[in-house]
């Protein structure tokens, strides 16, 4: 079912998780088509003409990656409202860092950088989002009586609302992750036509949760599978966890969370391919980012995961703080396909 033969030649823009180490060898050889180097708990490469952004969620494990963003054909590269991006004729890949969000500014800061990048993905023609990634300090702490990533989905919706964004048809998938300093990172890739929404049956869609988890629910899908053209897809899926309905199961035990959260990708894959990969046959092509509350719980998650995806696609470990404070571990997955959509 997944072919990923070629498919950095296939579809208009492709991910890799390229070591540190190789890096400056890997942007040599794949000059003018870089679109984006995401660096976690590490600085990108200053010389490079690509979609740059440095993000303060420290990696776990032994190996280092950098998040590289490719395209199949020669790429442009801009600025607009502080925010770079880089497209070519099918897709676009823009982000923006602030240095200092400051206490209790999360909500209008959110809809100011969600207005913004709605406006330059707009005018440069790609209106429909895939995928935004979200990530700020102090996720879980509470300012003025909310908490802040309550206060986030505040200002998302409002810019989503503001532009009159489909909300319940066309949401992107998502993540939003709580970094270990100061500063608001956002990057998102976004198509001239809509993906499709996919949703977990097992899970209420994130975007209609009761108002107990604050004020409006969070604006985003559980995955959204793109076509690019007749041949080549992504699969994007959101941040998942260890949600059933809408509430957080297995409270402090990492290793149930963990397989309930694959489980849940399960779902999803499911929802969106009418069927599910084999454990261990994903390709190396798939990439999954998995997010640990707490760094000392490694030694658990990786070889869960591990078991369950086989040893082919690259996992990035990370140290970050979820959307909830029970939440112990997060994964999301980037899967490209080839063969008739």
């Amino acid at each position: 079912m997944l072919d990923v033969e070629g498919a950095a030649y296939s579809s208009p823009i492709s991910s890799e998780f390229v070591l540190s180490r190789d890096l400056p060898h890997y942007l040599a050889e794949h000059e003018g088509h870089v679109a984006a180097v995401i660096a976690f708990g590490q600085e990108p490469p200053s010389r490079v003409s690509a979609v740059r952004l440095a993000v303060a969620v420290p990696q776990l494990g032994p190996e280092e990656f950098v998040e590289v963003w490719h395209t199949a054909t020669p790429v442009t590269y801009g600025c607009q409202e502080g925010i770079s991006f880089c497209r070519n004729d099918e897709v676009m890949i823009g982000g923006l860092s602030i240095p200092d969000v400051g206490d209790g500014a999360i909500a209008q800061l959110a809809c100011d950088a969600y207005r913004h990048l709605l406006d330059v993905a707009m005018a440069q023609g790609f209106p429909h989002l895939s995928r935004i990634w979200n990530y700020f300090p102090a996720i879980n702490c509470e300012t003025g009586g909310l908490e802040r990533y309550r206060q986030f989905c505040i200002g998302r919706y409002q810019a989503f609302a503001a532009h009159d964004y489909p909300l319940a048809g066309e949401l992107p998938a998502a993540t939003a992750v709580g970094t270990l300093a100061a500063g608001f990172c956002v990057y998102f890739i976004a198509g001239k036509h809509p993906g499709r929404q996919i949703e977990n049956p097992r899970q209420v869609s994130a975007f209609l949760y009761p108002p107990q988890y604050g004020p409006k629910s969070p604006s985003f899908s559980r995955a959204t599978l793109t076509s690019w053209n007749a041949h080549a897809r992504h699969l994007f899926i959101s941040g998942t966890a260890s949600i059933v309905g809408h509430e957080t199961l297995h409270s402090g035990d990492v290793q149930a969370q963990v397989k309930e959260m694959l489980t849940n990708i399960d779902v999803v894959m499911e929802q969106a391919l009418g069927d599910v990969p084999a454990p261990g046959t994903l390709e190396q092509a798939a990439l999954f980012k998995v997010y640990l509350r707490h760094p000392g719980d490694l030694d658990v998650v990786l070889p869960a995961l591990r078991a369950h995806l086989g040893k082919r696609p690259r996992i990035m470990c990370l140290q970050g703080d979820l959307c909830r404070s029970d939440l112990l571990v997060e994964m999301e997955g980037v899967v490209p396909l080839l063969g008739e959509s």
